[in-house]
């Protein structure tokens, strides 16, 4: 074997050993120290970093076994971030539970006729929950984490060649909650073509067209399915008071 192989060999199993920044062994132990000032994003993307560029079936199996709970952790903290943050802009629609996931209380919406702000409301949110979470480290965490300027034009290429994406933990359920949305829009736009109705009804009868008051509500109750309910948003009257002035309606008509 020539000496220039074996340097070649020497060298690239001197990589596959190298620790990513803020990570070390002490005592046979594998400790972090990553400043307090580093994003879980960043971290995430260090670590992303760090196994792409190595050999991983050389690296220490515990060393491996390590840097992918650090990414758990920093994939669990981005998630658990963005939930408070969206508790924090959204609320009282969304709030966090006892484990801090979100949860939607649709309830907000049982005595609340203002649509436009309602949808604006729930568009936002569902904008927010269709945006990936990604990394993006600034200048600073960069230089905070590399003291070799080789290392951080390298992270820095790597970086702008792949997106990082964090993944969903469990404390954000993106589908279960967009789900949801959709759910509450649907019973959103029954209640609005309900209210609808019955203010066209009462045009209708003050203008003297009882007959056709009628025909809307039967028309109107005949786009109902067996399972319409208003009580996801905990709206227990606006259905009943419909039902009632269809009742109703005949009576009047031959009273008017």
């Amino acid at each position: 074997m020539s000496t220039l192989v074996m340097l070649v060999l020497l060298f690239s199993g001197c990589r596959s050993l190298h620790l990513p920044p803020g990570v070390q062994r002490e005592n046979g132990t594998w400790k972090n120290s990553f400043p307090d000032t580093l994003s879980a994003e960043t971290r995430y993307a260090l670590l992303t970093w760090y196994l792409d560029s190595q050999n991983r079936e050389s690296l220490d199996p515990s060393l491996l076994a390590y840097i992918h709970e650090l990414q758990t952790q920093a994939a669990d903290k981005s998630n658990r971030t963005l939930a408070e943050k969206l508790a924090a802009q959204t609320g009282p629609l969304v709030r966090l539970d006892a484990s801090g996931g979100l949860r939607i209380d649709p309830t907000l919406f049982a005595d609340n006729t203002d649509w436009n702000s309602m949808s604006d409301m729930l568009g936002k949110l569902r904008d927010a929950l269709k945006t990936p979470l990604s990394a993006a480290p600034s200048d600073a965490e960069i230089d905070l984490l590399f003291g070799n300027e080789s290392d951080a034009r390298a992270f820095r290429s790597w970086l702008s060649a792949h997106p990082v994406m964090i993944p969903e933990t469990g404390v954000l359920q993106r589908q279960e909650l967009l789900t949801s949305l959709d759910q509450i829009q649907d019973v959103l736009a029954l209640k609005r073509r309900l209210l609808d109705s019955k203010a066209e009804v009462n045009a209708l009868l003050e203008s003297g067209f009882g007959g056709k008051a009628l025909n809307l509500l039967d028309e109107t109750r005949k786009n109902l399915s067996a399972n319409s309910s208003l009580a996801l948003i905990g709206d227990t009257s606006t259905l009943a008071d419909f039902e009632r002035t269809r009742q109703e309606l005949p009576e009047k008509i031959l009273d008017s």
